[in-house]
C-alpha cells in the first residue's frame, strides 16, 4: 500500500491499526530495543501535542522502525521469528503484515549503510530498506 495524496484519503482507523501493530510487536522485540527506533508517520503521533497545530494530525498505514545495521538477537531468535510468533506473515515482497482494525498493517524496517544508498539488506530475517541520511549519521546513542 502506498501513501495517499491527501489527509482525507487515509482511512479513519489507519492510525489506530498502525498503533495496534506497534504495541503488539514492540514488547516481543525488547532485546532489539537498543538498536531500534520508531520513525515515520506513527512517530509523529508521539512527538506532537493533540490539537497543538492547525494541521490535521499524523496519519500512516504502517509502522516504520529504524534499525542499526549491527542489530542482533543472539541465540534467542530473530526479529522475523518474533514477528511470525505474533501472527505477522511475510508477504511476497518480503514485508511483514498482519490485520488490525480490519486492514492490513505492515511493519517496515529501515537502516543506514556505510556505502549503499538504495536497496535492501537482510537484518535478523527481515528486509531493511537502505536510506541515505543527508545530514550527519543516524545511529542510536553509543553505536
Amino acid at each position: 500500500m502506498s501513501k495517499f495524496g491527501s489527509f482525507a484519503e487515509y482511512p479513519a482507523c489507519s492510525l489506530a491499526g498502525a498503533e495496534a501493530a506497534l504495541l503488539t510487536a514492540w514488547s516481543s522485540l525488547n532485546r532489539f530495543h537498543a538498536d531500534m527506533v520508531l520513525v515515520g508517520g506513527l512517530a509523529i503521533k508521539y512527538l506532537i501535542k493533540p490539537g497543538g497545530t492547525l494541521l490535521p494530525g499524523p496519519v500512516t498505514l504502517d509502522v516504520d522502525l529504524g534499525v542499526t545495521i549491527a542489530v542482533e538477537g543472539g541465540q534467542y531468535g530473530t526479529i522475523a521469528d518474533d514477528l511470525c510468533g505474533l501472527g505477522f506473515k511475510r508477504d511476497p515482497k518480503g514485508r511483514y503484515v498482519r490485520e488490525f482494525e480490519a486492514k492490513p498493517v505492515f511493519i517496515d524496517f529501515l537502516t543506514e549503510h556505510d556505502t549503499a544508498t538504495t536497496g535492501t539488506i537482510d537484518l535478523e530475517g527481515v528486509p531493511a530498506g537502505i536510506f541515505l541520511v543527508s545530514t550527519g549519521h543516524w545511529r542510536p546513542e553509543g553505536k
